[in-house]
């Protein structure tokens, strides 16, 4: 079965937390309140507007201690939080940088999933990607105009 998980912006926008109810309401199985910076009382802020009904459906990254004090449905650990909150029982989801540790995690954590490639110092923007094919091709049409036969790499 697939599911719908929405995983918010790391930063706070002014109408959150109508889109996150609307995005619950309207079928996403759970949104993942992903703010790595976010202060404390800004996070219960976030939660507070929302309709407690929809807390279950919830995920938080960070202010894992708030989970159980406002029955949300799930935390997600982390470098920085790799601890789950006493007497939490509800959904528990981990991210790591290996496919090897997908299995590991997968038989311990409700969820198991990649890091995003961002976070693994990998990920190239669409700009960066163009700037270099750019450059390959303006190498290549100095080669040619130089009467040089070389293939960009």
């Amino acid at each position: 079965m697939m599911r719908i998980i929405v995983i918010t912006d790391t930063s706070f926008a002014a109408s959150e937390a109508e889109s996150i109810r609307i995005l619950l309401l309207e079928g996403a199985d759970r949104v993942h309140l992903r703010k790595p910076q976010s202060a404390e009382a800004d996070m219960r802020r976030l939660i507070e507007a929302l309709p407690p009904e929809l807390y279950p459906r919830l995920t938080l990254q960070d202010h894992l201690q708030l989970a159980k004090e406002y029955g949300i449905g799930g935390v997600h650990l982390n470098a920085r939080n790799p601890e789950i909150p006493a007497g939490f029982g509800g959904l528990i989801s981990r991210s790591h940088r290996t496919r090897r540790k997908t299995t590991f995690f997968s038989a311990r954590f409700s969820t198991a999933s990649p890091k995003p490639a961002t976070e693994q110092g990998t990920h190239r923007t669409n700009s960066e990607r163009h700037s270099r094919r750019a450059s390959s091709i303006r190498a290549s049409q100095r080669s040619a105009a130089s009467g040089r036969n070389t293939c960009p790499r």
